[in-house]
């Protein structure tokens, strides 16, 4: 009692200046403390993938390096708390002692003023310590908006892929439309030169017409001839027969005269008869001639478009092999899936192979070996098709069935 009433106002103030020290502790790390709230992960695009293996892993990548930076933060702050706890422990400690300290001055009042003296440097040092771990929780704080400006920045490059892709997606339409165009352009010029053919095959028909026309005209003419030729003969004889009576001596000259006629129009008529016999056999021969060089050319296109099926056929057995080939090296089994599945995939590429969608339209069964089977699809982008357009045509959408283990 005579102690308290000796000293009393200095344990007072000792005590008053301990909870002062306590209490901006406390409310320092109450005001700069403030946990570190995991960041949530950017959100995940959903969109259909005619996109390239290089994206999915920078994706990936950024993805990771966002989740690897909250785990860093989240470790500091729990470094910061574990911190936070020593220090309070320590200061429910530093109460302690500092009752102990209060029953050693009563009890060696004579070194009181050493020991406040040694109060006074411990306090001082507790003062700088307290303002270095402020310090050190606004770095963490200065830490914690750097890492909110990193995310922002990988937010923005996950959304100028993502235009990248649809600038992609905009190209392969208007390059789909441009090949439409191709098309009805080709169809264009190949209706044209049938519709050429078919009129250079009239021509053809009506010059034959006016041939044969020619010849009958030519041959109508030679009957007339004939015919003026016979008239001529009969009125000749005619008159012979007049003049046969008065003039008997030239009979014998005439006879001979007649027979000699005779035997011209006989020969000519022959030879007129030859002379069609021969156009006959002719115009039969150039008939026949023409109707073997079409048969030719209808056998060479028949063997030619049979020849261009079965290089067709094989350019796409070979297509699928290598697709089939490509799948299996870039296909990853998931964990648990038994063997023996199988699925069909519905793929759709634009020239080139690039892939625009894979989509299972025949389940194994098994959701994860279906969705493994997808990715692959989409990681084998871009897929070894034909380049011959007519044979491309085939894998612009198609059906693949995936077998890993046939």
């Amino acid at each position: 009692m005579k102690f308290l009433q000796r000293y009393g106002s200095a344990v007072g103030y000792s005590v008053l200046l301990h909870v002062l020290i306590l209490s901006l502790f406390i409310f320092s790390f109450i005001d700069n403390s403030e946990p570190i709230r995991p960041q949530p992960l950017p959100e995940t695009v959903n969109a259909t993938v005619l996109d390239e293996t290089k994206i999915e892993q920078e994706v990936e990548k950024l993805r990771q390096e966002e989740e690897n930076k909250q785990i860093e933060a989240q470790r500091r702050q729990q470094q910061l708390e574990n911190a936070r706890r020593q220090e309070a422990d320590r200061l429910a400690r530093l109460k302690e002692e500092t009752r102990e300290a209060e029953k050693r001055a009563a009890e060696e009042s004579r070194q009181r003023a050493a020991e406040q003296y040694a109060e006074a440097k411990r306090i001082a040092a507790l003062r700088e310590k307290a303002a270095k771990e402020k310090q050190k929780l606004a770095a963490v704080e200065k830490q914690r908006r750097e890492a909110e400006n990193a995310r922002i920045q990988e937010q923005k490059k996950l959304q100028e892929l993502e235009n990248k892709r649809v600038q992609r997606e905009r190209k392969r339409v208007a390059e789909d439309k441009r090949l439409a165009e191709e098309k009805a352009r080709r169809a264009a010029e190949e209706k044209a030169a049938q519709q050429k053919k078919q009129a250079e095959q009239k021509r053809l028909a009506r010059e034959k017409e006016q041939q044969r026309l020619a010849e009958e005209k030519k041959q109508a003419e030679q009957r007339e001839i004939a015919e003026q030729k016979k008239a001529a003969e009969e009125k000749r004889l005619a008159e012979e027969k007049a003049a046969e009576e008065k003039r008997i001596a030239e009979e014998k000259q005439a006879a001979a005269e007649k027979k000699a006629a005779e035997e011209k129009r006989i020969a000519d008529e022959k030879r007129l008869a030859e002379e069609k016999r021969l156009a006959e056999e002719k115009k039969a021969a150039d008939e026949k001639r023409l109707a073997d060089a079409e048969q030719r050319k209808r056998e060479a296109l028949e063997k030619e478009k049979a020849e261009a099926s079965r290089r067709a056929e094989k350019a796409v057995s070979n297509a699928n092999s290598l697709i089939e080939a490509k799948l299996n090296r870039l296909w990853r089994r998931p964990i648990g899936t038994p063997g023996g599945l199988t699925c069909v995939i519905q793929v759709k590429t634009v020239p080139g192979g690039e892939v625009v969608t894979a989509r299972v339209v025949q389940s194994s069964g098994n959701e994860a070996f279906d969705r493994s089977a997808e990715s692959a699809v989409l990681k084998a982008s871009p897929l070894p098709v034909p380049a011959d357009p007519e044979v491309y045509s085939t894998f612009r959408n198609f059906n693949f069935r995936f077998r890993p283990d046939a």
